[in-house]
């Protein structure tokens, strides 16, 4: 991939589809293995663009051990306007969203 930083390499990290089913379970004990991984794998910014609304019980220690890592976590903030949730809201997290030419979400 090349862009504004040629060298940076991608490290893919797949992360199981999400499923309102899995909160407080599968979905968010597999995120922490995920971040973990990409710390690990030597990851400087790691992308939650996971496409949630709401991860209520995700383990903000996860995001914590990247940010004592030094590792710059980012989440989007959603596309529907809504005021922030979940991801977006955890300490050392950077919330990311964007605006049409016309200003609105």
């Amino acid at each position: 991939m090349k862009g504004l930083a040629p060298d940076a390499k991608n490290i893919p990290v797949k992360y199981p589809s999400y499923d309102k089913e899995e909160i407080g379970g599968f979905g968010t004990a597999r995120l922490g293995e995920a971040i973990r991984y990409a710390v690990g794998a030597g990851a400087k910014v790691i992308n939650l663009s996971l496409g949630v609304e709401e991860m209520p019980t995700f383990d903000r220690a996860q995001s914590a051990y990247a940010y004592e890592k030094d590792v710059l976590v980012v989440a989007g903030t959603g596309d529907d306007g809504a005021p922030l949730a979940g991801l977006a809201t955890s300490p050392g997290i950077v919330a990311v969203g964007a605006v049409g030419q016309d200003g609105k979400v």
